[in-house]
């Protein structure tokens, strides 16, 4: 089946640039369209559900009409979800453009089972009621594990400077959430949104000025960290789903981490019994 072109109507792409066409220019012209546009009946016209790069190659090739593929989504999820489908082969989004997307189908999602107020379930103990759905089925069409869909939906938050890192390719976006998360760390809020209260430890440090901006980063991970231990201190660690590769790498970041730690904490001992020796001398 054959649909003139300027009978698609094109009411939103995912992709406004469709980026470098020569490639696929020259395949329509040898072997033509392979894959027929996929549309939806709209009225007396068609719109377009995938296909928006072979649409514009044809067109740009002077074509009057391409073929067609007439489908009809239930819902304007299912319509994302099938044009998704399609546009994750031909080419990969970035790591920005996956937040935007993510976001999209976040609200489409919500719009029918209903706003998600936590993150992804990440072991038996932990409550999501209704978003773990969204991150499983999220998970499955954009062919990334859970925990990849959460991070990239975290990008929103970025300030605007890691965000112009990240789209130009000089900041991997991994770390600029540990950027992000260094810059606006984890603090009372948390605690204060679980009820279960853990023993009377010693607080974070919070007045890091006295230190180098590099040393203050990694201080405020620690704070953070301290304060995400206390949230999980009752619970039990399921590491038997996770393949023996990555916890090898767990394992040696985990020693790392213990043998840093000792220094910091023989260092600051030592500082301890100067100030002790010096206060003795003072009396």
């Amino acid at each position: 089946m054959k649909a003139k072109i300027s009978e698609i109507t094109v009411s939103q792409t995912h992709r406004i640039d469709p980026g470098n066409q020569e490639e696929l220019k020259q395949t329509l012209q040898q072997y033509g369209m392979i894959h027929p546009i996929v549309v939806r009946e709209f009225g007396t016209q068609y719109e377009l559900i995938a296909g928006y790069r072979r649409l514009k190659a044809a067109e740009s090739l002077g074509w009057t009409e391409v073929p067609i593929t007439v489908i009809q989504p239930k819902d304007t999820l299912e319509q994302f979800d099938i044009s998704m489908e399609e546009n994750l082969k031909r080419k990969d989004f970035n790591a920005l453009e996956m937040c935007e997307l993510l976001i999209q189908r976040k609200r489409l999602w919500e719009e029918i089972h209903g706003v998600i107020r936590q993150g992804p379930k990440v072991d038996e103990n932990s409550f999501c009621p209704n978003g773990q759905k969204f991150y499983e089925e999220t998970s499955k069409i954009f062919k990334r594990c859970i925990q990849d869909i959460h991070r990239f939906l975290r990008l929103e938050g970025l300030d605007e400077d890691l965000k112009k890192q990240v789209e130009s390719g000089t900041l991997y976006y991994r770390k600029a959430l540990t950027e992000q998360a260094a810059r606006k760390p984890v603090v009372e809020s948390s605690r204060k949104k679980n009820k279960r209260r853990g023993p009377n430890l010693p607080q974070p440090p919070i007045d890091l000025t006295w230190t180098a901006h590099e040393f203050q980063q990694v201080f405020w991970q620690m704070a953070g960290f301290y304060e995400s231990l206390r949230l999980i201190e009752n619970r039990t660690m399921n590491f038997t789903a996770i393949p023996e590769d990555q916890v090898l790498g767990m394992m040696m970041m985990s020693q790392e981490i213990q043998q840093w730690l000792q220094k910091f904490d023989s260092h600051i001992q030592e500082i301890m019994l100067q100030r002790t020796g010096m206060s003795l001398q003072n009396q």
